[in-house]
């Protein structure tokens, strides 16, 4: 995961905002601004945005064999990094520093039992209405994870960080735990403790403090993906120095071009954009240049 680096209102949003009697809406500028900053991918999982996932419900996927009927049309959330449930004013509600992209939240399911649809969903899609305890407009907040990168185990892909704390919940969040979570400050009054691993992606995707399962094996099996690659380009390429820092460029920077649909023009053009998980090409472009240091 990399910082989510907000830039400056779009100004067709702070009309809406300013507008008497406005609430949050999702417009295709709101939408479009959200996405270009954060370099088409989503924020959490860093997929690329727009795009396809299928429906999480069988009867809705099995109805039709029409393209429409089976797949998700929201290619794209627009994400209240606090719960938009929780915020009781439409100024809250449409804060832009509060606003992010994110996919929508549904690579695919794994397993076949009752509740396997609810437990691979992802991102804000699984979020919902919980407080994630991981600031994402945190400088450097890549300092905070690893990444298993050997391709080679059962777990490559996996994302890890082992951060625990107190944490002091507003009256928002106490009021929405007292409600979901009874006995949540048990022995310990007012205090929620936070693993932030299992908010990010326990081992379990079934574990009741799950949030945006980014662990998902479809997720991990892309990120492993993305080591595949490079290390099958720096053994075709040479592995200079000089190669792992042009590497390292790439994947730092808005590096790929995208053809959107530009509200704004109404037209197809081309936007820079991140490469898709690029967190984990990131960790592991660095740990191969500390053999030059």
């Amino acid at each position: 995961m990399q910082t989510v680096n907000k830039g400056p209102e779009p100004i067709e949003w702070q009309e809406h905002r300013l507008t008497p009697g406005a609430d949050f809406q999702a417009t295709p500028e709101l939408k479009f601004a959200l996405l270009k900053e954060g370099g088409f991918v989503c924020a959490y999982c860093e997929r690329r945005i727009p795009c396809e996932d299928p429906f999480d419900n069988n009867s809705q996927s099995d109805n039709s064999d029409s393209h429409a009927a089976t797949h998700r049309t929201d290619t794209m959330h627009v994400e209240h990094v606090y719960p938009r449930k929780l915020l009781t004013t439409p100024a809250e509600r449409m804060r832009y520093d509060n606003l992010t992209a994110c996919c929508p939240g549904f690579i695919g399911k794994i397993g076949t039992h009752s509740k396997a649809s609810m437990y691979s969903s992802h991102c804000d899609h699984r979020k919902g209405s919980r407080v994630l305890h991981l600031n994402i407009f945190k400088p450097d907040i890549s300092a905070d994870f690893s990444y298993v990168t050997n391709i080679k185990k059962d777990d490559a892909g996996r994302i890890l960080i082992n951060k625990t704390f107190d944490h002091h919940p507003d009256q928002r969040e106490i009021n929405w735990l007292n409600e979901n979570k009874p006995g949540w400050d048990e022995g310990h009054p007012g205090i929620l403790k936070v693993e932030l691993q299992n908010e990010i992606g326990p081992e379990k995707m079934e574990h009741p403090e799950n949030v945006l399962n980014l662990n998902h094996p479809y997720l991990m099996m892309n990120r492993a993906a993305v080591i595949k690659a490079i290390t099958t380009a720096a053994k075709k390429n040479g592995t200079s120095r000089r190669w792992w820092e042009n590497a390292l460029r790439k994947f730092s920077t808005m590096s790929e071009r995208i053809p959107y649909l530009n509200p704004k023009t109404n037209q197809t053009e081309y936007f820079p954009a991140y490469t898709p998980y690029r967190s984990i090409a990131i960790y592991y472009i660095k740990k191969q240049l500390r053999q030059f240091v």
